[in-house]
């Protein structure tokens, strides 16, 4: 496929992370880069307002601290809101947490530091917005590689409160399935429902089933689609 947008392009990356913003509007974050390096710490900006043959990127100036640059993170829009979490910094997977209001010029990277709990460090996550539900408005992210290589399959709900303050909050597991540990997945919600899928675990071989995560009450189900 014909690359047709213009404007100031980011760099070949992988394991970066994107999220949709308003109408047609992609950011993207952080990677890796050829030669084992890493991407800049820069936010780029899709504009594809006027069609896909007039998209146009833009790296986005941000003043002060950034989250630096890490790979295998998750990038997630919520309600004027950009949040990242996690990933793989120059040594190790990392549990840090970074907002960026997208209204309030000039852009400032917010660093979350006053959460009383927050999910271990790591890296290949998934991450999507809930909208609906009792977990309506938070981001909730799910499983990943943690250090020491320890394959996770926790759940963990990212909310921010009136006062302008955001914390962790970890989802309760109710009933007798358990989730499949798992990382290089994805996720997605419909309705309060939050649907894994793909991924690998300890035995990289072995295929995963698509499992659901019930948010309202805690329950985790197979789905009845067969993966072969």
């Amino acid at each position: 496929t014909q690359n047709l947008a213009t404007g100031i392009l980011p760099c070949p990356r992988a394991a970066h992370a994107s999220a949709a913003v308003e109408h047609l509007k992609i950011v993207t974050y952080g990677g890796s880069a050829e030669g084992g390096e890493f991407a800049p710490d820069e936010l780029y900006l899709l504009n594809m307002a006027e069609g896909e043959t007039k998209a146009i990127w833009t790296a986005i100036h941000c003043e002060g601290a950034t989250p630096g640059k890490r790979y295998g993170h998750i990038m997630v829009y919520s309600k004027h809101y950009i949040a990242i979490f996690g990933g793989h910094n120059v040594t190790e997977p990392i549990n840090d947490t970074w907002v960026l209001s997208i209204e309030q010029m000039p852009f400032k990277w917010q660093k979350v530091e006053n959460s009383k709990d927050i999910p271990a460090p790591r890296v290949y996550h998934s991450g999507f917005l809930c909208s609906n539900g009792s977990a309506g408005g938070m981001i909730i992210i799910f499983g990943g590689r943690g250090k020491n290589q320890e394959i996770l399959c926790d759940t963990w709900g990212l909310r921010r409160h009136r006062n302008g303050s955001w914390d962790w909050i970890k989802a309760p597991q109710n009933g007798e399935v358990v989730p499949t540990s798992r990382f290089q997945h994805t996720s997605i919600f419909v309705g309060s429902l939050n649907i894994i899928a793909g991924g690998r675990t300890t035995d990289v071989s072995k295929v995963l089933p698509i499992e659901i995560f019930d948010t309202n009450n805690g329950n985790w189900r197979l789905s009845l689609i067969h993966i072969s």
